[in-house]
């Protein structure tokens, strides 16, 4: 019983983390470049980098140019936290 509670628990608070992320500010941009992500995220851009390739981090490109979608960001940031609850 008392892993079921935990588990409802945990469930609670990841629908408690996505509920809030959902939650965008309207100036938000859908998209940012590399080094807005980096500050963001508190993390340097070689870092940012890193998680792009290592798949943690999607990314689109228009040209040249890499875009990381924010909605990228803050699922990321979720998983991080949610991983960290379970840990």
């Amino acid at each position: 019983m008392f892993i079921a509670d935990h588990v409802r628990g945990i469930l609670g608070r990841l629908a408690a983390i996505y509920g809030l992320h959902k939650e965008k500010s309207v100036n938000e941009p859908i998209m940012v470049k590399v080094d807005v992500c980096a500050q963001m995220m508190s993390m340097g851009r070689t870092a940012i980098y890193e998680l792009i390739q290592q798949g943690e981090l999607p990314t689109v490109h228009i040209g040249r140019s890499v875009r990381i979608p924010t909605r990228a960001i803050h699922e990321l940031v979720a998983r991080l936290e949610a991983e960290q609850m379970v840990a």
